[in-house]
């Protein structure tokens, strides 16, 4: 076989209190994550969350602006818009509320 390194002395067993510190600082962080995606207080995407993703395409450039107002005279809250203006798209997505979930599950 190849030896990458040659004549290594590492003191595993010495450096074994590191790795449990490491370790228990990574599980800390893995519970705290898991515990703010089930509350609902992570920022999750569309992907995730659930919502729709809408790319609409314009003959001409229109400003966000425009379409925040639209949407928002419309009824629409919350959402995220994402300007493409070199193929004159834009990118509307919504996430899906907890509400609107538990209204769909309780039918």
């Amino acid at each position: 076989m190849i030896e990458i390194l040659k004549n290594t002395k590492i003191d595993f067993m010495g450096k074994r209190n590191i790795a449990f510190i490491f370790s228990g600082i990574l599980s800390i962080i893995g519970i705290i994550a898991m515990i703010q995606i089930a509350t609902g207080k992570a920022n999750l995407g569309v992907d995730f969350a659930g919502g729709t993703a809408v790319q609409i395409k314009f003959a001409q450039h229109v400003s966000l602006s425009e379409i925040r107002k639209t949407l928002d005279e419309g009824g629409l809250k919350d959402f995220d818009l994402q300007d493409l203006p070199a193929e004159n798209k834009i990118l509307i997505r919504v996430k899906r509320k907890r509400q609107d979930s538990e209204v769909f599950q309780k039918r």
